[in-house]
């Protein structure tokens, strides 16, 4: 995965280099971690510290963003 211009990209790859930080979850997982930006209950392995710096580009939501505007 990669970090791009604040995009989350992932993309296939053949290369053999071992992860900086693996995270075994479910989709209720992720959706709770992406909320509150804690891995409480997260099976991981590797540099814990690379998910608090992924963590830190994420921006919380504006719960007045108009989505829909008429």
């Amino acid at each position: 995965m990669e970090v791009s211009n604040g995009a989350l990209i992932h993309y296939p790859t053949t290369g053999n280099q071992a992860a900086d930080l693996t995270i075994t979850l479910t989709k209720p997982q992720l959706l709770q971690l992406l909320a509150t930006a804690k891995p409480d209950g997260l099976d991981t392995s590797g540099d814990p510290a690379i998910l608090a710096r992924l963590m830190s580009l994420i921006d919380n939501p504006n719960p007045d963003f108009a989505i829909v505007t008429p």
